[in-house]
């Protein structure tokens, strides 16, 4: 067996939503994912059996804010796969700590044991956003630069697949019979997260063997959209009846979008809001050389790309 192909995987955030998808990618290109996560072996009954049968390391973020304190976690570990990310902060896990202050120290650990590292970040990141969520995951992107680590800062996109929380309810919502759609949201390209696992298994595969200097990878999903045409997309087709969709004006989207920051709710956070602003399109997208072959908007399901009821917008009257 090729000596640099056996080494482990460690990914961190192995257990959550995009994970789990990176972990049976990398199990089916051959290597060895190590699943590093917050939550202990019996805390976590997300894992499927072949994933529950994976190593694991119990790691908190908040924890691992300097270089010393991440290297007794990559002994004996041929490349890390950073997949951490939290929506909303909570308790000692903030912004700041989560997403850049121990990435940057990751990174530098990294850097000085010569391990790669391939960190996932967000694609439509801007230096002007107001929001926290934001403006921490382009800080840790800067971080990670500045560390001299090789490997990728891979920035994805909006993702589909069954199993997220964010996925879920905007299936959830897709099927209502009355959609509130923020008025005038940007462009969007959503990706399959399946799609995005296999990327990052092919990029960890070349990073076994050689290992470049650390470089931005933009990805993109098959088709660009708006929000409420992704909804279309998303909505089940068997659904005769026609919708309505209510436009709800930007300033009180904004507004909706803190208090469901404020009281957990939804994955309709201020920083997405901010990022709908925007279009959330790759100005170089690389996913097909990656993939070779075009990314599917869609994870893999009945009627992918079938649009359900036709639709009637309606501005909403404050």
């Amino acid at each position: 067996m090729d000596s640099a192909v056996s080494a482990p995987v460690l990914v961190l955030g192995g257990a959550g939503f995009i994970g789990r998808h990176v972990c049976r990618a990398l199990l089916a290109a051959g290597l060895h994912p190590i699943i590093g996560s917050r939550f202990g072996p019996h805390q976590d009954r997300r894992l499927d059996q072949d994933l529950a049968r994976l190593p694991r390391r119990s790691i908190r973020f908040d924890a691992h804010l300097h270089a010393a304190a991440w290297r007794p976690w990559l002994d004996q570990v041929g490349l890390v796969i950073n997949v951490v990310g939290i929506l909303r902060q909570r308790g000692s896990e903030t912004y700041r700590k989560v997403h850049t202050d121990a990435p940057g120290a990751l990174a530098e650990a990294c850097a000085a044991t010569s391990l790669p590292l391939i960190h996932l970040s967000g694609l439509g990141l801007r230096h002007d956003a107001q929001s926290r969520f934001n403006l921490s995951k382009l800080a840790g992107e800067s971080a990670i630069q500045a560390s001299g680590v090789r490997g990728y800062i891979v920035r994805a996109p909006l993702l589909d697949g069954p199993d997220g929380y964010g996925a879920r309810w905007l299936r959830r919502v897709a099927n209502w019979p009355i959609q509130f759609i923020p008025a005038r949201t940007a462009a969007l390209a959503p990706m399959a997260v399946g799609d995005l696992a296999q990327i990052l298994a092919t990029m960890a595969r070349e990073l076994l063997h050689a290992a470049p200097a650390c470089r931005i990878v933009e990805l993109s999903g098959a088709r660009s959209m708006s929000l409420a045409h992704y909804l279309d997309v998303l909505r089940d087709p068997a659904r005769k009846a026609p919708l309505v969709r209510l436009q709800v004006p930007a300033a009180l989207a904004r507004l909706a979008a803190h208090v469901f920051d404020l009281a957990h709710l939804t994955p309709y956070s201020f920083g997405h809001h901010e990022l709908l602003q925007h279009p959330n399109l790759s100005a170089a997208d690389e996913s097909e050389r990656w993939l070779g072959r075009p990314a599917r908007t869609l994870h893999p399901s009945p009627g992918e790309g079938a649009p359900g009821a036709a639709t009637a917008s309606v501005p909403v009257r404050w």
